[in-house]
């Protein structure tokens, strides 16, 4: 993953990772994604991302949204 700081609450980011199979035949999924983080407070983020899937069919695009608690 990389990031790279927009201004002192605002980040963007963008990743790749994937998912090994849970059997012997099936095949990894492999993905990207980034988005934006915002650091509501020093313990509660709120994140957009968008994304794709590499493998086929392609693009298998999603989107979604979270909110983070650090305890």
């Amino acid at each position: 993953m990389t990031s790279y700081s927009i201004s002192d609450p605002l980040t963007t980011y963008l990743e790749w990772y994937g998912f090994l199979p849970e059997n012997r035949g099936g095949g990894t999924n492999h993905y990207v994604n980034g988005g934006l983080a915002w650091g509501l407070t020093p313990n509660v983020q709120l994140d957009w991302r968008i994304g794709a899937g590499l493998q086929e069919p392609s693009p298998n695009w999603y989107t979604g949204a979270g909110l983070s608690f650090r305890l």
